[in-house]
C-alpha cells in the first residue's frame, strides 16, 4: 500500500525548497493583498512558439508549419510543439476573446521525475520562487527527489504557482495517472474569466 505524506511546511528537491500553500484557489488573491511575488518579474510571452495574444488562426499556423496536426475546438490541440522548449510536448490552446490566454503543455516520452526536476528547476530560475508549492509522494519518492531526481516515483502529485508580470504559471505532476507532466502559462485575460465563472 503507497502510504501518502503531505508535506505540510517545506518541500525540498535537489536543494531547493517551496513554501507549501494554504486553503484556497491559486489564482485568487485575497482583496487589498499584497502582490503576490514575482509581480514585478517580466511575463512571459510564449510557450513552445505559441505566441500570448495570437489569434487562433496565427496558432494553427504555427502548429501546422512546425509539422503537426491541428485540432480546432473550445480547447484546441496542436498534437506537437512550434517551437522546441526542450522537451516533447502536446500542446492545448485556449483563446480569451479570440486571443491566445492559455498554453498548456503536456509531457510525453520522458522520465517523468527527472523531467519534473529539471522544470522545477529551470521555472524558479525563470520567475524565482514558488507562490505555493505541494508534493505528495509516497516515501521512496522524496528520496529520489533528494537525489536530483535520480530514482523512482511509484505514485506523486505534485502543484506548484508562479506569478509572472499579471501571469500566473503552473507546473502540475500526476504520476502515473492522467498525462503526467504539464506546465501551463494563463495570461490576465485567461484569469478574469476563470474569476468571473467562478463568482
Amino acid at each position: 500500500m503507497v502510504r501518502w505524506s503531505l508535506v505540510a511546511a517545506v518541500v525540498t528537491f535537489a536543494g531547493a525548497s517551496a513554501q507549501a500553500p494554504d486553503d484556497g484557489t491559486p489564482h485568487f488573491w485575497p482583496p487589498g493583498a499584497s502582490p503576490p511575488p514575482g509581480a514585478d518579474v517580466a511575463p512571459p510571452q510564449e510557450l513552445a512558439g505559441f505566441t500570448f495574444g495570437a489569434s487562433p488562426q496565427q496558432a494553427r499556423r504555427a502548429c501546422e508549419g512546425a509539422g503537426h496536426r491541428w485540432s480546432p475546438g473550445h480547447v484546441a490541440v496542436c498534437s506537437g510543439v512550434a517551437r522546441d522548449p526542450g522537451f516533447d510536448a502536446k500542446m492545448r490552446l485556449r483563446f480569451c476573446d479570440g486571443a491566445l490566454c492559455e498554453a498548456t503543455a503536456v509531457l510525453r516520452g520522458e522520465e517523468p521525475l527527472a523531467s519534473y526536476v529539471r522544470l522545477v528547476r529551470a521555472l524558479r530560475g525563470a520567475f524565482g520562487e514558488e507562490v505555493r508549492a505541494r508534493l505528495r509522494a509516497a516515501p521512496g519518492c522524496h528520496e529520489a527527489l533528494a537525489r536530483a531526481g535520480v530514482g523512482r516515483c511509484d505514485e506523486a502529485r505534485a502543484r506548484h504557482y508562479w506569478s509572472a508580470g499579471g501571469f500566473e504559471l503552473m507546473l502540475r505532476w500526476d504520476h502515473p495517472r492522467g498525462h503526467g507532466l504539464k506546465v501551463a502559462f494563463r495570461a490576465p485575460a485567461r484569469l478574469q474569466e476563470l474569476s468571473v465563472t467562478s463568482d
